[in-house]
Order: C-alpha cells, then structure tokens, then sequence
C-alpha cells in the first residue's frame, strides 16, 4: 500500500501470514518495517535472503530455521512483483514445509515444553537471586 499499488487482499494476507509465521519460530519479527528502507525487508524481500537467515539465524541451534521453511517464508514475504508473483494458497498448502509429516508427537511437544518452562523458571530464580544479592550489598 505505501508504494500507490493496488490492494489485493489475498497478497496481503499472506504477506502478513508469513510476517505471523516467521515471529511463531523466532520470538520476533522479521524487519521493523515493511518499507524498502528497510534493510531487513530489502533483505528477505529479495535482495539478499542468504544474508538475511545468516544474521537471523546467530545465535540459535543448527537447523533451527529449515531450509523448507525459509523457503516459505521468502515466497511469502517476497515483494509482489510481475515476473515473480508471491506464493498463492494452494502453493502454501503444497509447499514441502506445510505438507511435511515429521510432525512431533504430543509426548516430544511435552518434552520440550517442559525444557522451555524449566529454562525459563531457572533463569527467572537466577534473575531474583541477583536481585536479592543486589539489595544486601
């Protein structure tokens, strides 16, 4: 829409989905605006994807973005061009990330739940414990 083009509400909805699905895997967003100033937006929307997955991908475990998966997204971020059209839903729904099986089990799903909570409350107690030694100095 910034750039005085036509709305076509699929295209955006979709653009928003892979905008939802990407914060789903990496607890934030992919670019603070989607504007070609935007380095983040240039990036993923195009112009380098390699670089963008590289930084987006510091810090986090090996494979923790499939190459499915970004994929997908890329196809569902890219900027909507003529020569190039972004991904429709019926080639979401065929996309190898979406109609992949290895889907985890409920018991591997509580498993790593339960390893994110114990995570979480250990770094919670670490961060009180500070604090407490913090107030008796």
């Amino acid at each position: 829409m910034h750039q005085r083009k036509e709305y076509i509400g699929t295209s955006v909805d979709i653009f928003a989905a892979g905008v939802i699905l990407f914060l789903c895997r990496s607890a934030h967003p992919p670019f603070k605006a989607a504007l070609p100033k935007d380095n983040f937006y240039k990036y993923i929307g195009g112009e380098r994807p390699d670089l963008f997955w590289e930084v987006m991908g510091r810090g986090k475990e090996d494979g923790h973005f499939s190459e499915e998966f970004k994929d997908l997204v890329q196809e569902m971020i890219n900027r909507d061009k003529k020569d190039k059209p972004r991904i429709n839903m019926e080639g979401i729904k065929s996309h190898p990330w979406y109609t992949n099986t290895n889907i985890p089990s409920q018991g591997e799903l509580a498993r790593d739940f339960e390893y994110r909570t114990q995570n979480a409350n250990a770094a919670m107690l670490e961060e009180k414990n500070e604090k407490r030694a913090e107030q008796g100095k």
